[in-house]
């Protein structure tokens, strides 16, 4: 089986420090190997950073806001979190690390809602930048 998709989409409670819990998530995912690269987006955010960090497993983080939604669409969640594991073994690895198991405590008591989904990537048209690394 090929890579796997971890995608989190949240609405965060009224008050909660969001960039103090996506902090954490950075330090969070540094610590645990088999996380390949984890992609952001916030829908209230005007800003588009790059993050580019040092890890044997190259991390990508992708930081942007949402600019086309219409808010019925969005159903109020504003915050999505993508990560991307080679196998089902490392989606494993992942869950059961210590440094998840514990972030996912900070996290879960700052989520107003929440949706999880766990599943399969299938690449229907590669970008250009992929076919180059083929």
């Amino acid at each position: 089986m090929g890579d796997l998709k971890h995608i989190v989409v949240a609405k965060f409670k009224e008050g909660v420090i969001v960039d103090e819990l996506v902090e954490g998530m950075e330090k969070m995912v540094l610590d645990i190997q088999a996380v390949e690269y984890i992609e952001c987006s916030f829908s209230f955010v005007t800003f588009f950073t790059m993050l580019h960090l040092s890890h044997s497993n190259p991390l990508n983080g992708n930081m942007g806001h949402d600019i086309e939604s219409n808010d019925m669409l969005t159903q109020a969640y504003t915050h999505v979190f993508s990560m991307t594991f080679r196998n089902s073994e490392d989606l494993t690895a992942y869950l059961g690390h210590p440094s998840h198991v514990s972030f996912s405590t900070t996290f879960s008591e700052a989520i107003e809602k929440i949706l999880l989904f766990d599943f399969p990537v299938v690449i229907v048209k590669a970008s250009t930048s992929l076919k180059k690394n083929t």
